[in-house]
C-alpha cells in the first residue's frame, strides 16, 4: 500500500497510488500535511481512490480535495471500519472546484474516504486532484515524529499500528512497519497498539518544527498454550508442558516467564497437565 500525502497538481492522468479502487487496496493516509506531492487522478473510467486513517472519538476531521483538474468533480464519501457502512457523502462543488467533508468521530477505529468522480465516464487529462485529511485544531506549532515499530521477539516490522496520544492526535502505520505523524510541539503520552501485540506506552518529546525520529519494540502478546513463546501453539509446547509436569525445565527450553498468564492454558500461573491436555485438544481439533 502506497504512503498517501497530498499536493501536487499535474495536467496529465497519472495516479502513483494505484491500485487503490477498494476498501481493501486504500492507502494510508497521514492526517494533517499541508503540502506533498504527488497528486491523485481518474486514469480510468469509473475508478475510485480509497484512503483510510485512525480516527479518534469526540475529533473532528476534515477530508478535502484541492488543485482539481479543469474535468475533475469528485465526490468523496466516507466509511466506517467495516469498510462498507455509508457515514456520508458530499458533492457540492462543481468540476474544476474544491470539495470538503467534515465529520466528528463517536467511535475510535480505523476509517475509509473513497474518492470518484461525479460522472464515472468522465477520465483522463485535467481529472487530478489532491486529497487531505485532518483533524480540525487551532493553529499550533508542527513537528514531524516518525518510526519504525517492530516484534520484540522476532524483530520483525508491525504492519497497521494504531498511535495516538494525549494532545488528541492519531497516526496509522504502514505495513512496513513505519509510521509518520504530525503533531503539536511540547510532551506528550503515546500509546501504540496492534493487532496480537501488548500495548506499548512512551513519552513523546516533540520539538518545534523538528523531526523526531521514534523507534521502539512492541511484545506480542501471549497466546494460550504457547510455552515456548515461538507465535505459534504445535506438538513441540505438548512436549515441554509434559517435561515441565514430570522434570521441570531440564532443557532450557521455555521462557523463564513461561507462566505468565495468557500462556498458561487455564491462567493459574504455572505449567501442568491441564496445559498438555488443552493443547493436544487444540492439536486435534
Amino acid at each position: 500500500m502506497a504512503l498517501l500525502l497530498g499536493l501536487g497538481s499535474v495536467a496529465n492522468a497519472t495516479d502513483p497510488y494505484e491500485d487503490d479502487n477498494t476498501a481493501n487496496d486504500a492507502s494510508v493516509i497521514v492526517l494533517n500535511v499541508k503540502e506533498a506531492p504527488p497528486t491523485h487522478a481518474f486514469d480510468v473510467a469509473g475508478d475510485q481512490d480509497w484512503v483510510k486513517f485512525y480516527a479518534l472519538s469526540g475529533v473532528t476531521y476534515e477530508a478535502r480535495t484541492v488543485y482539481l483538474g479543469s474535468r475533475c468533480d469528485t465526490v468523496l464519501t466516507l466509511y466506517g471500519p467495516d469498510g462498507t457502512t455509508v457515514i456520508t457523502t458530499v458533492n457540492a462543488g462543481g468540476a474544476g472546484q474544491d470539495e470538503l467533508l467534515s465529520w466528528e468521530c463517536d467511535t475510535e477505529g480505523v476509517y475509509y474516504v473513497k474518492v470518484n468522480h461525479f460522472d464515472p465516464s468522465i477520465y483522463g487529462e485535467e481529472t487530478n486532484y489532491d486529497l487531505r485529511v485532518r483533524k480540525v485544531m487551532g493553529v499550533a506549532w508542527m513537528a514531524t515524529i516518525k518510526g519504525i515499530a517492530t516484534d520484540a521477539v522476532s524483530g520483525e516490522p508491525i504492519g497497521g499500528l494504531r498511535i495516538k496520544t494525549n494532545a488528541n492526535m492519531s497516526a496509522l502505520g504502514f505495513e512496513d512497519g513505519s509510521y509518520l505523524m504530525i503533531h503539536p510541539a511540547g510532551t506528550w503520552n503515546m500509546t501504540a497498539q496492534a493487532d496480537g501485540y501488548e500495548i506499548f506506552t512512551d513519552t513523546l518529546i516533540a520539538t518545534q518544527l523538528g523531526t523526531i525520529t521514534k523507534n521502539f519494540a512492541m511484545e506480542p502478546t501471549p497466546l494460550r498454550g504457547d510455552i515456548n513463546y515461538d507465535r505459534r501453539v504445535d506438538l513441540v509446547d505438548a512436549i515441554l508442558a509434559l517435561r515441565v509436569v514430570s522434570n521441570g525445565d531440564t532443557q532450557g527450553l521455555i521462557r523463564s516467564d513461561y507462566g505468565t498468564p495468557g500462556i498458561d492454558a487455564n491462567g493459574d500461573g504455572k505449567i501442568g497437565p491441564e496445559d498438555a491436555i488443552y493443547i493436544l485438544q487444540l492439536l486435534a481439533n
